[in-house]
């Protein structure tokens, strides 16, 4: 019965190999993108004025906005509002208008720590406007202007997708496992128990 699921099991990884491989190559260009990002804009220690932050947040790659010390947001660039699905005039604060409540302790956290001076990463969902919900990472890091702490940046980046695919991985190589039992102790035309089957079951009873 070994040799038997050692068989099945050979031909299922070959096609599983060809999801890995298209898997890996996805994260690979993920990470590489997000890589970059944070290597170009660290520390974020801009002391110009809000006209010319936001010159910089509309070149950024991702989603993002500044706080104020209360939380209220003060600018963001045209990425996070497409995202949201919101217009700039009517998004007034992001833990208020686009967090679920379920979240909201984890994002405070966040803020007063980033007020503090770290730099905080972690997952959370989104509401859009239209009441979608997104799975994203989001960073937060200190806002300095001259020299102080005066708010903080927000980094939004949708991942919904990315959880979309390493779940339907997860499902295949679960099925995989599935389909090499089955193969491996039925009968592939009749469906009914194979001979490895019964004897291991008998040994069982034995």
């Amino acid at each position: 019965m070994k040799r038997c699921i050692r068989y099945y099991s050979t031909r299922l990884n070959r096609i599983t190999k060809y999801v890995e491989k298209g898997l890996e190559q996805y994260m690979l260009n993920v990470f590489k993108k997000s890589s970059a990002v944070f290597k170009s804009h660290a520390p974020f220690t801009i002391t110009g004025s809000l006209n010319e932050d936001m010159n910089f947040l509309e070149g950024h790659p991702d989603a993002v906005f500044i706080l104020n010390t209360r939380g209220e947001i003060l600018t963001c660039n045209s990425k996070l509002l497409i995202l949201l699905g919101y217009k700039r005039e009517e998004l007034k604060n992001f833990l208020e208008d686009v967090v679920p409540y379920a979240y909201r302790e984890e994002v405070k956290k966040s803020f007063q720590s980033a007020l503090k001076g770290e730099s905080v990463h972690f997952s959370i969902e989104v509401q859009q406007q239209n009441g979608q919900s997104l799975m994203t990472e989001v960073t937060h890091i200190p806002y300095y202007q001259k020299g102080v702490i005066c708010g903080v940046y927000g980094i939004v980046r949708d991942i919904t997708e990315e959880q979309a695919v390493k779940k339907n991985y997860v499902d295949l190589l679960k099925r995989n496992e599935e389909e090499v039992w089955r193969l491996a102790t039925y009968d592939p035309i009749t469906e009914l128990p194979n001979r490895s089957y019964l004897m291991s079951t008998a040994e069982q009873w034995l």
